[in-house]
């Protein structure tokens, strides 16, 4: 199953909705010790995109993956079964290199 919607050639977004994502996350982000940007951009996204919760990952080579930042308990669960799993929308962005989101 393709994870991602076909692509029609439009962008997901308008050129106005990327550039207020674009300052509401350095807006978020300005000032914000290093140590808790994970944390702020998680809940920037929730906040600004049509998500219940966000999780941030870091990954290495293909089997190099761990879990960063979640925006909640719930989020952390779905992000840590992706590695168990060896699927989901963290690999299909870095498959992609594109952002994923789930089969609707």
């Amino acid at each position: 199953m393709d994870p991602l919607p076909p692509d029609d050639g439009r962008p997901r977004f308008s050129a106005q909705e990327a550039q207020r994502f674009s300052e509401a996350f350095a807006g978020a982000v300005s000032g914000v010790p290093a140590s808790q940007v994970p944390e702020v951009l998680c809940r920037a996204c929730v906040d600004l995109l049509d998500i219940t919760g966000a999780s941030i990952s870091l990954v290495g080579d293909a089997d190099a993956r761990a879990l960063w930042w979640s925006s909640d308990e719930r989020a952390g669960r779905l992000a840590e079964a992706q590695y168990t799993l060896g699927d989901g929308p963290c690999r299909t962005a870095m498959t992609l290199v594109a952002p994923s989101s789930p089969p609707t």
